[in-house]
């Protein structure tokens, strides 16, 4: 397995010294401590973008047995589904309006403990976390690059990835077929989930891009303590789904892939899916991944169930979770280190671009796509 070091610049008049060492696949002994992720919450954001606090949007996964044809045209009412075009900043937003209500679980249990002191030190999303422990693997991926902002905020860090003007141009002069490509994911949810127990799919509504159902969740990592919200496909019936308990096992993944007709197939999967797949699951807590397979045309001709503690093994040395988890912790040792103006109008800018530097800067009154505290949350925050 090819070693990747990635160091950090900071670009700014106080010098920052780079991180002090490669990240190197871990010999078993300094692994980072990840916890279980907890769930503490959780909202439904229905088709006119509006959040609720409650689980209108959960999806519960049909049992295979009562499909008997698995054939699923993933093209179908494509013309007449809306698509959403996501705003990266947006999906940050939504954690920030839900702690809006739920501000006490951002306080100290210390009471002499002040204002900019809390038990948090991250609020995040976990696709930003994902992206960020798949860093050393990036180069030769899809996506290999990625733009992220941070701002410090009554002593925590608000953390988020966002549109850069590359993903600004892709997704403007995104191609019908690309959309179509993008839309399958959504459709194959619809085939296999119901919006209740025992219910059947329903393929009518033009609006299921449009609608989640998300969680918030609590872990640690290493000395980090963390507080993201995660997008969660649907649950699994009989996993004895228990309101309240915090167990994120009940939730499953549901995912599309080409079928694999080759030792090549099989490679670009397990070097550049399999990856993502992992550590979107992983800090989830979730632990199975439901695949349909999928012909070129969008047609699903099988489902595999994937677990996900075997998708490294089934990489065989193409990426270690060890690196993606020690990557990770560095870099938010990093962003500790960089990220100390405890002010809602400063932002730290922080660029990788399919290399071996993570560029950052400090971006003082940022324009709108790169702040991070809306004016609103501070007086929420405030009241």
């Amino acid at each position: 397995m090819e070693m990747t070091t990635i160091s950090f610049t900071y670009l700014d008049s106080e010098e920052i010294d780079p991180l002090e060492a490669p990240f190197q696949p871990s010999n078993g002994k300094n692994i980072p401590l990840f916890g279980k992720p907890i769930e503490i919450g959780h909202f439904s954001i229905d088709a006119k973008r509006k959040i609720h606090f409650d689980k209108s949007q959960m999806k519960y996964l049909i049992p295979f047995w009562k499909i008997r044809d698995f054939n699923f045209d993933l093209n179908k009412n494509f013309s007449t589904d809306v698509i959403h075009n996501y705003v990266t900043i947006n999906k940050m937003y939504q954690i920030l309006y839900w702690l809006k209500y739920h501000k006490h679980i951002l306080q100290p249990k210390s009471a002499e403990a002040t204002m900019k002191t809390s038990c948090v030190d991250f609020v995040t999303g976990r696709g930003t976390l994902s992206l960020i422990s798949c860093t050393p693997y990036l180069k030769e991926c899809l996506r290999n690059q990625w733009e992220l902002c941070a701002t410090k905020y009554n002593g925590i860090i608000y953390l988020s990835l966002v549109d850069s003007d590359i993903d600004i141009a892709e997704e403007e002069t995104a191609s019908d077929r690309k959309k179509r490509f993008q839309s399958w994911g959504y459709k194959f949810e619809q085939y296999i989930t119901t919006d209740h127990i025992d219910g059947n799919p329903d393929l009518s509504s033009a609006t299921h891009q449009l609608e989640e159902y998300n969680v918030i969740l609590k872990n640690v990592l290493n000395k980090h303590s963390l507080l993201y919200k995660a997008e969660m496909d649907a649950v699994i019936p009989h996993r004895g789904f228990t309101d309240g308990s915090g167990d994120t096992s009940c939730y499953t993944e549901i995912k599309t892939s080409r079928i694999k007709t080759s030792s090549v197939d099989q490679y670009k999967f397990h070097k550049y899916k399999a990856i993502m797949w992992w550590t979107q699951s992983y800090f989830a807590g979730i632990s199975e991944i439901i695949c349909g397979n999928r012909t070129i045309q969008g047609i699903v001709k099988s489902i595999d169930i994937h677990r996900v503690s075997a998708l490294p093994e089934e990489a065989r040395g193409l990426w270690s979770p060890d690196v993606c988890l020690n990557f990770c912790d560095k870099f938010l040792t990093y962003l500790k280190r960089v990220v100390t103006e405890d002010d809602y109008n400063v932002v730290y800018k922080f660029n990788y671009r399919s290399g071996d530097i993570v560029y950052s800067s400090k971006l003082i009154n940022p324009e709108n796509r790169y702040r991070i505290i809306p004016e609103w949350y501070k007086r929420a925050m405030e009241e």
